[in-house]
């Protein structure tokens, strides 16, 4: 099994309703249960490659406290990005390069080492003063493990009316005020990391994390 086959879980992932549902109920604490209107929307098209962002409507049976009425689950996986892929290659009439089995074990190492990562800073950050810096909740979050090598996904808080502002774009002075002063909160956060924690992160991002994607093969073949 791997992160770039389709499955049999939400919106071809290997995370499937009974996992989210469970997660949702330890998180909580309750005995309610996901409803026969329950509803998934894929809302991350277009804003990213690496992963399924799914938003969730459980319609919640016998509740017993307050609970989300919608969420969000984060779930990585390749298959966004191998369909960007195929229609691109497609539309270009050129090889798909990023479809070989080398670059996907490759990228799928390291999005499962980045995953674990992306999970090990928001155990830190819940450690904030509530409000110290804008940050959704999260609910539950599963790592990247040995005997859970597919199942991969950060479940939380869904928050409406959000725009996704890409690198392209102009801000605001005042949000670059809010960026500034979060990045100052989270270097200072870093110096509570262990060193193991430390070891995991990337020194060489560009070479690291994309030199997959720059290989002379890769990128002649979206050039071409």
């Amino acid at each position: 099994m791997n992160l770039y086959t389709p499955a049999g879980g939400l919106f071809g992932t290997h995370v499937t309703w009974a996992d989210v549902e469970e997660d949702m109920q330890n998180a909580f604490d309750t005995d309610a249960y996901f409803g026969p209107n329950k509803c998934a929307t894929n809302i991350g098209e277009g804003n990213g490659f690496m992963s399924r962002i799914v938003l969730i409507d459980p319609d919640w049976q016998h509740k017993d406290k307050e609970l989300p009425e919608k969420f969000i689950v984060k779930i990585v996986s390749h298959l966004a990005l191998q369909t960007v892929a195929a229609e691109m290659a497609e539309e270009k009439k050129i090889e798909n390069r990023l479809n070989s089995p080398e670059f996907m074990a490759t990228l799928e190492k390291t999005q499962k080492r980045l995953h674990n990562l992306e999970i090990t800073v928001y155990e830190h950050l819940r450690k904030l003063p509530a409000g110290k810096i804008p940050l959704a909740k999260v609910y539950y979050a599963r790592k990247f493990t040995e005997s859970n090598p597919v199942k991969g996904y950060i479940i939380m808080e869904y928050l409406d009316n959000i725009k996704a502002v890409h690198i392209f774009e102009n801000v605001p002075l005042d949000s670059i005020k809010q960026i500034l002063h979060a990045t100052a909160v989270l270097e200072a956060l870093s110096l509570k990391f262990t060193q193991d924690e430390k070891d995991c992160f990337s020194e060489k991002p560009f070479t690291e994390i994309f030199g997959e994607f720059f290989r002379k093969d890769v990128s002649c073949s979206r050039i071409s």
